[in-house]
Order: structure tokens, then sequence, then C-alpha cells
């Protein structure tokens, strides 16, 4: 049997990476990124850190919260961590973490051997106690953390791993009555010394526990989304140029991907609402008045920072005398320019060939020389040309002038084609809006599409209709 090595123990204790890579590879099959680094230096760092850490699904957080982190902290000179106790959403989960530990430690030869810690009879599912080294413990949520200790050691570090859901949030009184046994119980348990406290899990719900905890000002925040503005991936070792994750937003729809990788819930109840969308049968473009497509390109010229947003509206004359305004295409979507003008000329023949006349339109302040080369060198690729008119009109704040409009979708004079309840685009669009509220994170560039087209389809009046003599009831007023 080989002897411990004092210098490979030295080497790992004063570097996460080169500790997980000599005792715990197999629990980081990848290279860890940039921010689990800083992260693991920062709680170091600070024997009193609080705090939590807001990455985005599959960053890994419960594996170096609740693992990896603490037995670094452990086998530091002296010891950073002597009791850690392990807080999940039920004591089920809080044991499951227990296990991972159990796991690693019962395969951890090279740790064992260097620092001299052996297993005790407290090896259980709900505690690890090892002789010469650091102790572990389960506990669920809600259940009362009074009195808990090994020996005389109170918790010296807590972590709590995915403690919001669903269920919880939709009830105000229980998320104040988990805030009020976090900050009193659970915080109570620890005493003068070493006290870490952090909580992991991406920012669930504007109304969540964790929003409720920052929103007190005594924790601070280390946030991490699976994607840059700029559209690179954040771990880039793992999910190299962010492809997947732009693949597993498409799965899964703008609204989740904003959640669980990006920490942006986007909640209902804002300028918009979703009962406010509904769906009609399209007609023949040349039955609409008036059709207006609408450009938002973002300012930034990169492939994939904000959306790039094309919106189709038609206005339409009803039978009845009213105009509803039906959305007949959306192109929402990062990437660059010339994808989204190859679609506006392929939105624009189609129109074209249909017999309707259509409107192209774009800010004027996004018409810049980056954008005019897209264009132009589209253009010259499928040998057509887009009649494209600036707006130049002075407006006002985007979130007011989009919100404005929200009495058109509440009256019912707003809906979208059938079949857009699949577009993709469409829907993203649509979650954008529902997303639209004061301070919110969410991206706007389709909901700022459809106020541009709108906007001028509002002063576009139908042609006059020839004079007639009308016997009868006056017909209903539009609102």
């Amino acid at each position: 049997m080989e002897p411990p090595d004092p210098a490979r123990l030295d080497a790992a204790r004063a570097d996460y990476a080169n500790f997980i890579g000599t005792y715990l590879p197999e629990w980081a099959p990848v290279p860890c990124a940039d921010f689990h680094l800083s992260a693991a230096q920062a709680v170091a760092a600070d024997p009193q850190y609080r705090g939590m850490w807001q990455w985005f699904r599959g960053a890994a957080k419960s594996t170096h919260a609740a693992l990896l982190l603490p037995l670094w902290l452990a086998v530091q000179d002296p010891p950073e961590l002597r009791f850690l106790l392990l807080v999940g959403r039920s004591q089920a989960a809080a044991r499951r973490l227990v296990a991972d530990l159990r796991r690693a430690l019962e395969a951890a030869d090279t740790l064992l051997l260097d620092t001299g810690w052996r297993r005790t009879k407290r090896w259980s599912r709900d505690e690890l106690v090892l002789e010469g080294g650091p102790a572990f413990a389960a506990l669920g949520l809600g259940q009362s953390p009074r009195g808990l200790r090994i020996g005389q050691q109170r918790p010296d570090a807590i972590v709590c791993d995915d403690l919001d859901y669903p269920a919880l949030v939709r009830s105000p009184e229980r998320v104040r009555q988990t805030v009020a046994w976090v900050l009193e119980d659970l915080l109570g348990t620890q005493d003068v010394g070493p006290s870490r406290f952090l909580w992991v899990g991406n920012l669930f719900s504007q109304r969540s526990v964790q929003a409720e905890l920052l929103a007190t000002g005594r924790f601070a925040c280390h946030r991490v989304d699976a994607l840059t503005p700029q559209g690179l991936a954040t771990w880039p070792a793992k999910y190299g140029a962010g492809d997947w994750l732009r693949e597993r937003q498409a799965l899964i729809g703008y609204r989740a991907f904003a959640r669980e990788y990006q920490n942006t819930p986007i909640e209902d109840g804002g300028a918009f609402r979703a009962q406010w969308i509904r769906y009609t049968p399209a007609r023949p473009y040349p039955d609409y008045h008036a059709l207006v497509a609408y450009i938002d390109p973002s300012f930034t010229a990169t492939p994939r920072s904000d959306y790039k947003a094309c919106k189709l509206w038609g206005a339409y004359r009803t039978p009845a005398g009213a105009t509803e305004y039906h959305h007949l295409a959306a192109f929402v979507r990062q990437c660059p320019a010339e994808e989204l003008f190859r679609w506006c000329l392929a939105r624009y023949g189609e129109i074209a060939a249909a017999g309707g006349a259509v409107q192209f339109w774009i800010e004027g302040g996004f018409f810049q020389a980056v954008l005019l080369q897209s264009l132009q060198a589209v253009e010259a690729e499928l040998d057509q040309r887009l009649p494209i008119r600036q707006d130049t009109r002075a407006k006002g704040p985007k979130y007011s002038r989009i919100e404005a409009l929200s009495g058109l979708w509440e009256r019912g004079l707003v809906a979208y084609a059938e079949g857009q309840q699949a577009d993709p685009d469409t829907q993203t669009g649509i979650d954008q809006l529902l997303a639209l509220a004061p301070g919110s994170r969410a991206h706007d560039d389709g909901p700022d599409a459809d106020a541009g087209a709108l906007t001028l389809l509002l002063s576009m009046q139908p042609p006059a209709t020839p004079n007639r003599l009308v016997v009868g009831p006056r017909p209903p007023r539009q609102w």
C-alpha cells in the first residue's frame, strides 16, 4: 500500500481544479468552466459567505455545491468545513445528496489515504461522519433543524439545493413561510465562527423563495446563464459553441428555455395575458386592405445576441364592418441578418404571387451600413429586390408604446392565423409578449415588431364603400 503524499495534498489544497482532478475525477468528466472555479474561490475566501448560485440547468450546480466544494473546504489546513447540512425540497431529496457523497467517499481511496479520514458507525442515508474529517447530514425543507449538531459541532456550512418548485411558488403564503423558515430556523442553527450558506438553483420564478431572499439584500448572487448575450456557451468545454443549447431551445420553446437556462422566468399577468391570444382562419392576401411587415433586426451585428424579428400583419374589414388585425407570419430568431432578409424576400414573393400588396418597414435607427450591406448581399444572391421603407417617426419608451396596444388583444381585435400554434417563431413572439413587464429581462424584439406593424396599420383606413341606402338598424360601432 502506498504511503500518504503530503505534497499531493498541498497541491490540491491550493487549487480547486487540481483537487478535483487528483481525488474525484469521475465526478467532473468535463473540465470546469471559469465560473465553477471563481465561485469556489469566492466561497472559500469568505468564512461568512452567504449567497446564491443562480446557475442554469445543466451547470453541475449540485455536484459542485454539495460534493466537490465541501470536500475541498474540508481538506484545507486548518479545515474550512467541519459539518455540512444538506437541505433538499424533501427528506428524500436531501438523502440523495448524502448518497452521492457516500458513493464518492467510498471510492476515493487516494483522498482517504492522504487525509487520514476514516468512516465511523454513523454512516447512513441521513448522516455521514468521518473520523478526523467532516460530517454531513440531510434535512428536508420545512423540517426542524433546531438543536442539530454532531457532538458539539453545529453546522458551519449549509447548502440548499433546488428548493423552489411550481406548487410552492404558486402559493404566496407558502413562499412567505419558507423564507421565514430559512432566515429564522435554518440560519439559526449556525454558531459563531465560520457559517457559510449557499443556495443553488436557477431562477424559477420572480415570486420564488430565491427571489424573495435576494430581495432582502442579505445574500450575494452569482448568476450564470447558459448562453452569453453574444450567444456563446458559458461552459464551452461541455456545450462547445452552444449549438446543443440552441437546439434545446427550439425543442422546449422560448419560455421554458428562458426559465431553465437563462434565469429569466416568463410569467403571465403583465401587460398582456394568455387568455387574450386567439386564432382564426387566415384570409387570402388580397382580402386584406393593408398588409405590413415590420422588421426589428436588433442593434448588434453579432448572429445570436438579440432576436431579429419580422412580423407580417394584415388589416381585414369584416362583413359586420369592424376591422380585425391578423398575425399572418413571424420571424423571431437569434441569427445573422442575412437569414432574416431571405425570409422577408420569400414572404414578399409569396404575397405578390397571390395578388396581394405588402409594405415592408424597418426602424430608421436600425438601418445601419452593416444591415444595408447584408440586405444588398441577399438581394444579389437571389436576384430580387425588397422594397423596404424606413420608419423615422419619433417614438416614446419601448414598453409604453407596446403596452398601449394591449387593448387590441383584450378587445378581441387581434387574432393569429390558424396553424401558428405549432410555429416556433410565432410562439416565441407570443412568449415574449406575455413576458412584457417593466424591468423584465426577457427579450422584446417580437413585440416591438408587432407594435411597429400595428401602429402603421391603425393609420391605414380601408377603401371607402360605395354609397348605398341602408335599411334597418345601424351596425354596431367598433370600439
